[in-house]
């Protein structure tokens, strides 16, 4: 009898003896599905402030490759992500209401690296008081393993999130559509881009106040997690704090720490050294300093004078083992309660609500009104005090696969995480640092193809695009940095009606010593922004992708010892040319030309005080500059010209 008859006749018996199990799968499985179940937990940062962070979880829909065709399979490889229209969708990242696919995403989505493979909707995050909105998407390829026969699961996750910042807003929640992920937009979009239309909800919070969200009602994104690789797992993780661990910041001299990043631009996460790419053509170190700025960003130091324009320091909030105050008496501040958890013996004490994890209070008001739900509780903490020795633990759970369904699979992380761009949320949750969770579920080995819901009513309505492409997070920094002077500089602004009559001119002229290698390579991989500021902030970012095909000629050429984009059809911010030229003291210059609606210029009355405009390399972090300062030499409501130097 061949394995196949086998696995036949046994489905019988099951079907015979137990009801309606489904059958038994007669050939090795090509995919693998993880759901979530319920509420995972998870305790991110340092500080302890959003530890016992209630988490939705992601759903992962991976392809599988194990070998054999017949079972038994045995340990089979994840060969990557499978985008579903409805869980794991493919979805520009400057509206995820709009779908996309990589190969088309600069029609799609506006830019260059919008077109992401989200693992969930948006979520609603409450932590310190404060509600913001966070996606998670693939930064890369997803690798490890899965058992086929005992259901133990291991992928590895190149992770990277998004999120509205603490001063950002909660997510666009999706209104009174009861039954979700159904093809159904019985909902409405309670607010941001999408306010007032149609959409179906995806994921539900437990908490009333924080309601359903769904990938038809975005929101504007203003911060970027540098996540690193992900492993979750359904066995044990473990990490110990020894000599190998980084040096914790300037708020803990002399102390190792759990986390911290690479001494690179990219800045990856780390526990040790051995988790760092070279640097500087040395060795990686975790938690060394490297160049935060300047025209020698990215670049390993040992002082302010060898980066240019930059500080020489480490992103992110100083690390610390935690933020418990000193009792002065106690030699460890952190006291463990067991399980690897911990509270600040001394204090800080935060008030939160007993029903609503994570939400500040002042009151039961704020807790729904619940008689004593306000309460004052110590601070949570990570219990290692910085002692060498000291290990955290956590695990999951694997169960055999029963009709092709493993549950309860249990996922357990213990990672490091990244800092992300916005100071103010890096000094709140205490990033860089180690995170740690579970989060239940179940797999279900399948097919390649699930199927898509079919909707049982009116199809949801294509999703309205923004008028304007919006930037993506991080390519301006929020203020202007210290860049490479011009000795001559120009710039006009006209924003007429029609849009189409808009334009934005800037030339630095005269400029500072420039080199053809200062330029990167944009003709295949640096992406390049200009940034508009005024004395309010950022006011305006104009992207100019790399490589690309513009009317089926090289958007990019190399042109009289540098660098000329061109595009006649000024997509996807209006940019028609930019030249970038090396040259000595005094000879280098960068002109950029935009024009149309898809320029991106702010109301010109509403521009105050000083403008700074930027070009910025968002590879090797270079950047030209110029300032002008008003009176300008012309302006309108309908035109600004002015020169500097």
């Amino acid at each position: 009898m061949s394995n196949v008859q086998r696995s036949l006749v046994l489905a019988l018996v099951t079907a015979m003896l137990f009801g309606a199990a489904p059958a038994a799968a007669a050939s090795c499985p090509t995919a693998v599905r993880f759901e979530p179940t319920a509420n995972g937990t998870a305790d991110p940062g340092w500080t302890g402030i959003q530890h016992d962070l209630p988490l939705a979880g992601p759903n992962l829909f991976l392809g599988i490759d194990c070998g054999p065709a017949e079972p038994p399979c045995g340990t089979c490889t994840i060969a990557g992500a499978i985008p579903d229209p409805v869980l794991q969708p493919q979805r520009c990242a400057n509206d995820h209401s709009m779908v996309c696919t990589p190969a088309t995403e600069v029609a799609d989505c506006g830019g260059f690296d919008r077109c992401r493979t989200f693992l969930g909707p948006p979520e609603m995050i409450s932590g310190g008081g404060i509600v913001f909105c966070a996606m998670q998407s693939f930064a890369g390829n997803v690798g490890g393993t899965v058992d086929v026969e005992t259901g133990a699961f291991a992928p590895t996750i190149p992770l990277r999130v998004l999120a509205s910042g603490i001063f950002g807003g909660a997510c666009a929640r999706c209104v009174g559509d009861a039954v979700a992920n159904d093809g159904v937009p019985n909902g409405t979009c309670e607010a941001g881009q999408r306010g007032g239309l149609a959409c179906d909800a995806n994921t539900t919070s437990p908490y009333s106040d924080l309601g359903s969200t769904s990938f038809d009602c975005p929101v504007q994104f203003a911060v970027e997690f540098n996540a690193g690789t992900f492993t979750p797992s359904t066995g044990t993780a473990t990490r110990m704090l020894s000599s190998a661990s980084p040096n914790c910041g300037s708020g803990a001299p002399g102390q190792k720490c759990m986390c911290q990043t690479c001494n690179t631009l990219a800045a990856e996460p780390c526990f040790t050294d051995a988790d760092c790419p070279p640097s500087g053509g040395n060795p990686g170190i975790c938690g060394g300093n490297r160049c935060v700025g300047g025209s020698n960003a990215g670049a390993p130091c040992t002082g302010t004078t060898m980066c240019p324009a930059g500080v020489c320091n480490r992103v992110g909030e100083p690390t610390k083992p935690d933020a418990c105050l000193d009792d002065t008496s106690t030699p460890f501040d952190c006291v463990d309660l067991g399980g690897d958890e911990g509270e600040c013996l001394a204090g800080p004490f935060d008030n939160s609500c007993v029903n609503h994890p994570n939400r500040g209070c002042t009151s039961d008001g704020d807790c729904d009104g619940v008689s004593g739900a306000c309460q004052t509780k110590p601070r949570r903490c990570f219990p290692d005090n910085g002692i060498l020795g000291t290990s955290f633990t956590v695990s999951g759970t694997a169960t055999p696969p029963v009709a092709d369904v493993s549950e309860p699979t249990d996922l357990a992380v213990l990672n490091c995480i990244g800092s992300t761009t916005n100071p103010g949320l890096n000094n709140i949750g205490g990033y860089p640092g180690l995170v740690r969770s579970i989060q239940p579920g179940r797999l279900t080995f399948t097919d390649a193809v699930f199927p898509t819901p079919v909707p049982t009513a009116t199809p949801p309505p294509t999703p309205t695009p923004i008028p304007t492409v919006t930037p993506m997070p991080g390519s301006c920094p929020a203020m202007p940095a210290i860049c490479r002077a011009a000795g001559d500089a120009k710039l006009q602004l006209v924003d007429r009606s029609p849009d189409e009559k808009d334009q934005l001119q800037w030339r630095w002229l005269k400029g500072a010593v420039t080199t053809l290698a200062d330029f990167g390579d944009p003709l295949a991989t640096d992406h390049y922004a200009l940034c508009l500021y005024d004395d309010t902030g950022l006011r305006a970012t104009v992207e100019i992708p790399p490589g690309g095909l513009c009317r089926g000629r090289p958007c990019w050429q190399s042109k009289a010892g540098g660098f000329v984009y061109r595009d006649k059809d000024a997509t996807p911010f209006g940019v028609t040319q930019l030249t970038l030229k090396p040259g000595a003291a005094g000879r280098a210059s960068v002109q950029l030309k935009a024009k149309g609606a898809l320029v991106p210029l702010p109301p010109l009355p509403s521009l105050s005080g000083t403008l700074d405009v930027q070009l910025r390399n968002q590879a090797n972090g270079n950047c030209w500059g110029a300032t002008f300062v008003p009176p300008f030499d012309k302006r309108t409501d309908e035109q600004l010209k002015d020169r500097a130097g």
